[in-house]
Order: structure tokens, then sequence, then C-alpha cells
């Protein structure tokens, strides 16, 4: 399963979040995520976001929901699940939780490596099918030691790394999470 996140590149607001059995784009360009279980797709693409009302949403968490988490400038910079503890958790501690799906529990963003995401905000669409968090990062979010998970392009099935620039790994070091 792959998770496609669609994001306005003027504006780096998430459209839609789509999770299908293969990578399946129309345009050969995209950035793929550090597990190779998610794409980015940067398009012109119009959202709007709503603030997060969580009496509204509560009984939707039949399964787990995807989340986009992205830097206070709009930069992506990881794709996670929740069940409504993690997202619970999150509202009450303004610390981002996720559900880790290869430890089957609660993940505490930076509980280990120690680089946390401090809630800014959350937003979901109507059919509360997938969040966004907007977060403070505290040093870099991939556990590959990169700013984003998302810092490889996908050109023609060639994939290539696309630092230096935003996605600097923090001196040289391979981080933990």
């Amino acid at each position: 399963m792959v998770t496609h996140i669609y994001q306005d590149f003027k504006t780096k607001k998430i459209s839609k979040i789509e999770i299908k059995e293969s990578i399946h784009v129309d345009d050969a360009n995209y950035l793929i995520d550090c597990d190779n279980d998610s794409i980015l797709i940067l398009g012109n693409f119009l959202t709007s976001g709503e603030e997060l009302e969580i009496k509204l949403w509560s009984d939707s968490f039949i399964n787990l929901i995807p989340v986009v988490t992205l830097d206070e400038r709009g930069e992506l910079l990881m794709q996670a699940f929740l069940n409504f503890d993690a997202i619970t958790l999150s509202i009450n501690t303004k610390i981002a939780h996720y559900f880790s799906r290869s430890r089957n529990k609660i993940w505490k963003k930076g509980e280990e490596s120690g680089h946390t995401q401090q809630i800014e905000s959350i937003f979901y669409n109507k059919t509360y099918n997938f969040f966004i968090y907007i977060v403070k990062q505290n040093k870099v979010a991939c556990h590959t030691g990169f700013y984003s998970c998302f810092y490889r392009k996908v050109t023609n099935d060639k994939i290539e790394d696309i630092y230096p620039g935003t996605f600097q790994k923090i001196n040289g070091e391979l981080i933990s999470e």
C-alpha cells in the first residue's frame, strides 16, 4: 500500500490523500519518503482546512487514519497514521503522537531522539479520512537524519537525493527514532 499525498506547490496546502495498491501518478516526477510507502505529488490543487472539533469525528476512528505533518512554513515532514488515542494525546499535550504500525502502539514523536514536534494546528477534511498536523519541528523529522522524510525525488523511475538544501542531515548523523 502506498499513500499518495497531493500538495499545492504554491500554497503548500494538502488537497487529498489516497491509499493505493501501488504508485500511480500521471506525472513521472514525485517525492518518495524514507520508507518507500508514501509519495508526495506537487501540483495545482485547491484545498480548504477546517479547525479541529473532536466531538465531530471521534466515531470515525474504526481504522487507522493517515496524517501528514508539515512545519510552520508548509514543508512536508512526514506521513504517519493515527488512532483515537494518538490524536487525543496530541491535542492534550500539544506534542505530536502517532500510532506505530510496526510497534503496534502509540508513538510520541521524539521520545527516543528528542526531536519532538510541537503541535501548532490540526486540520481535517469533511470526510474525516485524513488529518494534517502543523508543527514546530525540533531538529529533524526523519529517523534517517534528514529534516524531512521526503528527501528523495523520483524522475522517470530514477531515485535521487535532493539534498543539500532544505533537506539536510544534522551534522551528518543518522538519527534512530
